[in-house]
């Protein structure tokens, strides 16, 4: 009986590609990221918030083309307070409010809500609850297409 064996080639031209992709869009990795930082700490707190954690997961080499970046607030506001907040300050930026939803843990609901807002290829959410707790994120994803087009000098850079 024969055994097919994996093609060390096509092995290699996968990981050839990863590894352009990372060489070739690290630089508009990197000024994405640069962005979303610079956004996110743009956007004012709502009044009576302190910011807990700033959190940058950046990029990865093998990933250039996904990057999220977000920071952890308490405040006194109730829940329609954020909302007016961040969706003043999101249209006044750009952003397109796109849906709320609901975020559940192992497919229950534990009233945790997100509004998410579009601006071209990023996303903004806003995460909270009932706690006085909220996560404002910023999020940056290119389909790896577009990546791809990077990679082969198809698409100008940012």
């Amino acid at each position: 009986m024969l055994r097919r064996k994996g093609s060390p080639f096509v092995t290699l031209l996968i990981l050839g590609a990863a590894v352009g992709d990372g060489f070739a869009n690290r630089d508009r990795a990197e000024h994405q990221h640069a962005l979303l930082l610079e956004l996110l700490h743009e956007i004012p707190k709502p009044i009576q918030t302190s910011l807990l954690e700033d959190a940058d997961w950046g990029f990865s080499f093998w990933r250039p083309h996904d990057i999220t970046v977000g920071s952890d607030f308490q405040t006194r506001l109730p829940p329609p307070g954020l909302l007016v907040h961040y969706n003043e300050q999101m249209r006044l930026r750009g952003w397109q409010f796109e849906h709320p939803t609901v975020v559940k843990d192992w497919g229950r609901d534990e009233g945790m809500r997100r509004q998410v807002y579009r601006k071209g290829e990023m996303e903004a959410c806003l995460t909270y609850g009932a706690d006085q707790r909220y996560i404002f994120s910023l999020h940056w994803e290119e389909s790896i297409w577009a990546s791809l087009r990077h990679l082969f000098g198809q698409a100008g850079t940012p």
